[in-house]
């Protein structure tokens, strides 16, 4: 079961379930970036295959996201580069105009905040991953015209639907 499908995708996860798709996305991709803000928690486990750029405000997210040409984008939500509500949704269009010209385009937050509630109205996924003994549980919410919600157990040591 692949979590991350192209387009925009919000993923709100363990740390563990994170670090496994963006290595699985700079495999599959040619060109991956990861945009990391003020705090870095997953970066240091990722070794490889990602070019890296820093924002420390939502503008330059902004100018980020405007100048990348790469087929991957994943992105580390950091809720200390929004001032305000405004500068969240400034972010979300540009995360969704990204995803237009990107295969995917990932939005990596390990909690929920007010900024992250307001991103994820113009994603066209949400995975919401817990944990749960002896794995995982993974909600994927399309955000569709039907809103679908789907359920997966996952396992705890592949990652991957368990039958």
């Amino acid at each position: 079961m692949e979590l991350i499908r192209e387009g925009f995708n919000i993923l709100i996860s363990p740390p563990a379930i994170a670090i496994d798709e963006a290595i699985k996305i700079a495999h599959t991709s040619l060109s991956s970036l990861f945009i990391a803000g003020n705090r870095i928690s997953i970066l240091t486990k990722i070794k490889h295959g990602y070019e890296v750029a820093r924002a420390f405000t939502s503008h330059q997210l902004l100018t980020l996201l405007e100048n990348t040409h790469h087929q991957a984008v994943f992105v580390e939500h950091d809720p200390s580069l929004f001032e305000s509500e405004r500068d969240a949704e400034n972010v979300a269009l540009a995360l969704r105009d990204t995803a237009g010209r990107c295969e995917t385009l990932v939005y990596y937050s390990a909690s929920h905040d007010e900024y992250l509630r307001i991103i994820s109205r113009l994603a066209n996924r949400i995975i919401a991953v817990t944990e749960h003994r002896p794995g995982y549980v993974a909600d994927i919410i399309e955000l569709n015209t039907r809103r679908e919600v789907r359920s997966f157990l996952l396992s705890d040591v592949q990652l991957t639907l368990e039958v």
